[in-house]
């Protein structure tokens, strides 16, 4: 019978403790979430700078007559 008394808030205690690391667990699963939604925003923002330098880079290694051609070119397409 003394047994069964110490066995019960023992359990009890035990149960406390993952109840409080199951929420510590929740919050910080959350927190990873959000920083995560922020990097993937971050992520997309330097992509799509990155494209743009690239674009940039092609068209300053453009001969002049290449360039030409694509002024030629699209002019052309707005005309069609």
């Amino acid at each position: 019978m003394l047994e069964d008394e110490k066995i019960v808030p023992t359990l009890s205690d035990k149960i406390k403790e993952l109840i409080e690391k199951y929420r510590n667990v929740v919050s910080e699963n959350e927190d990873l979430r959000r920083e995560i939604v922020g990097l993937k925003v971050q992520n997309e923002a330097l992509n799509s700078r990155l494209r743009d330098a690239e674009d940039d880079l092609t068209m300053k290694n453009l001969t002049d007559e290449e360039l030409y051609k694509e002024i030629e070119d699209v002019l052309n397409n707005e005309r069609a």
